[in-house]
């Protein structure tokens, strides 16, 4: 699935960095990418293009995340990225996996066995 997204983050030093890192752990492999900075007000734009089989939601769920960055948005109407209030709420409908034969276990901070 192609997607196209803008994001919108402060200047900051390591940003496109941790960006670009999100997607590569995520399995997005990009395959455009550029960034202007408007220097009064300390941001930087950036576009980025890129493919792959997990819907675009789900990497722009992880960006958010990120304190840097202000806000994600579909910059094509082929991928659906809906606000970051709906976000969520669309986030629910995507089927997910049971956790199936996952052990918790107590981690205790002053014992050896944590």
């Amino acid at each position: 699935m192609l997607f196209q997204a803008e994001i919108l983050a402060h200047q900051e030093e390591g940003t496109l960095e941790r960006i670009l890192r999100i997607c590569r752990h995520r399995k997005f492999a990009i395959f455009k990418f550029s960034a202007a900075v408007d220097r009064e007000r300390a941001l930087v734009r950036i576009q980025l293009e890129g493919e792959s089989e997990r819907p675009f939601i789900l990497l722009a769920r992880q960006l958010e995340k990120l304190l840097e960055v202000v806000e994600v948005a579909a910059a094509a109407p082929r991928c659906e990225l809906l606000p970051k209030a709906k976000a969520r709420v669309k986030a629910e409908a995507i089927e997910t996996r049971p956790y199936v034969g996952q052990v918790r276990r107590t981690v205790y901070a002053s014992s050896s066995q944590g």
